[in-house]
């Protein structure tokens, strides 16, 4: 099997189909993580946590039903959709300062305040974007959130890993998708299916998914206007120098750390234990199987021979009663 990251999850389906147990784990691994992030960005990670663990359990349930790869993404979004609508009629909450694993248990919304003192043209760029308000250049509000997520990991030592050098142009859409503010529902779905078919992606969703409900309601205070942001950005300096780790815990601050009870949970790890619905697989099928996935192979020898046995004995049958009517005539 390829490598499960470089991998498409029809791919994966296709190698579990022929029997690869570990494709079939990699396929788990990949549509929880995908769940994951679908329920937390647009609901939030406590309040997602019901749809995301019921698409699991249904998608463990029907995917041996699914016959056909080309079939599998459009039935498995299906699941999350319909679980997420079970829980809010919009699909998406509009505003939150939901505190989890990635904000170090501090409020996203006290955090992202920090943030726009620090880069007011960034967070000026964001906050206008989340808004709803008109965006010239996606691009650059796509480099402005990745230049946020870095400073808050460099100062404030939050656990993001999704930083890449040269933002990818095919992911600009992001910031519309987390804002909630894409043209309809077709669209939040082609991209919720680009992020399944990138790993990386999807677990950028995932880690700034509680900052995204935060921008999406709006932060306190008055957003940086155009002027004095070009202001800003003309004296400051061009990066930041790394603080000592020393000094970026004193300055950041924002919350005791987690405890070992509540691990941080950066996607790649949500589906260990602790969860009791996560995505499985059932084993990869034999060549015995035929008739139905759903029907263990042992099943259907044990019909296959009470139909032979049956066979035999209406043979039995038919020949007595022929020697029988033989005899009496």
């Amino acid at each position: 099997m390829p490598k499960a990251t470089h991998s498409s999850p029809e791919t994966l389906y296709h190698h579990w189909r022929k029997g690869d147990a570990s494709a079939g784990q990699a396929l788990a691994q990949r549509f929880t993580d995908w769940y994951f992030a679908i329920a937390s960005t647009r609901l939030g990670e406590e309040a997602g946590d019901v749809p995301f663990r019921a698409a699991c359990k249904k998608f463990s349930k029907g995917v041996a039903s699914v016959d056909d790869a080309r079939r599998l993404l459009g039935w498995a979004h299906g699941i999350a959709v319909k679980q997420i609508h079970a829980t809010t009629a919009t699909g998406r909450v509009g505003d939150g300062d939901l505190s989890n694993n990635f904000s170090r248990k501090a409020s996203p919304k006290q955090i992202l305040l920090k943030a726009r003192a620090a880069l007011p043209h960034e967070m000026h760029l964001l906050e206008n974007a989340y808004l709803g308000r008109p965006v010239a250049d996606l691009q650059q509000v796509l480099n402005a959130r990745y230049q946020v997520k870095n400073w808050l990991r460099t100062h404030l030592d939050l656990p993001f890993k999704v930083l890449p050098n040269k933002p990818d142009p095919d992911c600009a859409p992001m910031v519309l998708y987390e804002a909630g503010r894409l043209a309809n529902e077709a669209e939040d779905t082609t991209f919720e299916l680009y992020m399944l078919a990138d790993v990386e992606v999807c677990q950028d969703v995932a880690e700034f998914a509680h900052f995204a409900i935060a921008l999406r309601g709006g932060l306190p205070g008055e957003i940086p206007a155009a002027g004095r942001v070009r202001q800003a950005v003309s004296q400051a300096p061009a990066e930041p120098a790394p603080l000592p780790a020393a000094a970026k815990r004193a300055e950041a601050a924002p919350a005791p750390a987690p405890q070992p009870s509540a691990p941080i949970r950066p996607v790649e790890h949500v589906s260990t234990a602790g969860l009791k619905a996560v995505v499985r697989p059932p084993p990869p099928p034999t060549g015995r199987v035929q008739v139905n996935d759903d029907q263990p192979a042992g099943a259907q020898s044990n019909v296959a021979f009470l139909a032979v046995a049956m066979v035999v004995v209406a043979v039995v049958l038919v020949g007595i009663y022929w020697m029988m009517s033989g005899g009496s005539g």
